[in-house]
């Protein structure tokens, strides 16, 4: 995968220069802004790439240079429409860096304190050396239970995971 070459290059170089923060403000700035229509213009074939730097220094004056330069090298590759997906994989290498596991429980209504600290001691058990990070999501589409997101994989333990499952073996 493409992002993942180019998060690791750009988390790498903004470990190198301790400013992986300041690279992340970066990466939400651009995302934050960038719409439908900005981004086809800094991936249209017909405008130069020279052009669109200049736009994206207009735009992003105020970012950190080293990642307005980076901005330019997505541009010169033809891959600026990568951005989310790159900023996603370098969001798991922050993470991953700072020893922190981000785990999503999505359930039909917010759990309740006392259940998350008891996930939450039982992530500690089994990932000593880590630092756990509980997302609650409301899904308003399940019928029960919970889903739980964390790294690259998933467990559904909802009913309608649990009712789908039973459908496609049907």
């Amino acid at each position: 995968m493409v992002e993942s070459e180019y998060a690791k290059a750009v988390f790498d170089l903004a470990k190198e220069e301790n400013k992986i923060e300041v690279f992340t403000n970066c990466f939400n700035a651009v995302i934050d802004t960038k719409t439908k229509e900005f981004s086809d213009i800094l991936v249209s074939p017909f405008i130069h790439k020279e052009e669109k730097k200049r736009i994206l220094s207009k735009v992003y004056h105020s970012l950190d240079e080293t990642f307005l330069h980076f901005l330019y090298v997505l541009i010169d590759h033809n891959r600026f429409d990568k951005v989310n997906d790159i900023y996603k994989e370098y969001e798991k290498l922050v993470l991953k860096d700072n020893n922190i596991l981000r785990v999503k429980l999505i359930s039909i209504d917010l759990i309740k304190p006392k259940r998350l600290k008891e996930f939450e001691e039982t992530l500690l058990n089994k990932y000593p050396n880590m630092k756990i990070e509980i997302i609650n999501e409301i899904n308003p589409n399940l019928i029960g239970g919970v889903q739980i997101l964390m790294d690259d994989a998933s467990i559904d333990a909802s009913i309608k995971g649990t009712l789908d499952k039973i459908r496609g073996s049907l």
